[in-house]
């Protein structure tokens, strides 16, 4: 994969245009958009050539998902992240959205309270807000440029009657905070005192980089 070059503007409205560049941030120049849908990279040959043959099928309905994606899967959260699968049912969702909807109707009630620490992704309060629950705000602490948890706070809303979930994000999107094993063993430790299901949100879990704790709340990875 050559980074350096990033292929040439497409002619639709994109989020990596140079235009909503302008209206997002103020400036086009020099920045590389890293969505996770549409970063502004070349796209791998492979995933092309896949694209290509099944668009020349001429047929584009509805398919079964197959078990084959299920064991790519598993097979990569194994090797790349350790899990330990077995007893695990695997669900195929449409969105991150759509996972964290359904899992807020199975585990809490409308007039619930569910914690999310902002500053967070966006997405997350109107998921909550919609769903008829109520946010409680664990606000993330920033000291000298670097951003933990506020977990004194965070085990007071846990105890909370009303409170019924917590919607973590690791690694949290914007700070680019990956939390430590301590940090996660903290909320665990907490949330199962309190009775709080823990929605974990991983999907940055592939691009972190291999540094030292200190240096974690400096890592940009959205």
């Amino acid at each position: 994969m050559d980074f350096r070059n990033p292929p040439d503007a497409i002619g639709w409205p994109s989020a990596s245009n140079s235009a909503s560049l302008e209206r997002l941030f103020g400036v086009a120049d020099d920045l590389l958009p890293l969505w996770i849908a549409e970063p502004y990279l070349p796209l791998a040959q492979p995933i092309v050539d896949a694209l290509t043959e099944r668009a020349a099928a001429g047929w584009y309905g509805y398919e079964v998902r197959r078990e084959a994606g299920r064991s790519a899967f598993r097979a990569w959260m194994d090797s790349r992240h350790g899990w330990n699968l077995d007893g695990l049912e695997t669900l195929v969702s449409p969105s991150l959205g759509t996972s964290i909807g359904a899992a807020l109707d199975i585990v809490t009630n409308a007039g619930d309270r569910v914690i999310l620490q902002p500053p967070v992704f966006t997405d997350f309060k109107p998921l909550v807000t919609r769903a008829h629950r109520k946010v409680g705000r664990n606000s993330l602490v920033l000291t000298d440029g670097a951003y933990s948890m506020d977990l004194e706070d965070l085990e007071a809303m846990a105890a909370k009657p009303d409170t019924r979930a917590f919607i973590l994000c690791n690694p949290h999107n914007p700070v680019g905070r990956v939390w430590t094993r301590d940090e996660l063993a903290a909320v665990a430790a907490l949330c199962s005192d309190s009775g709080v299901f823990v929605i974990a949100d991983e999907v940055h879990a592939d691009v972190i980089l291999r540094v030292q704790p200190a240096s974690l709340s400096r890592l940009v990875v959205s």
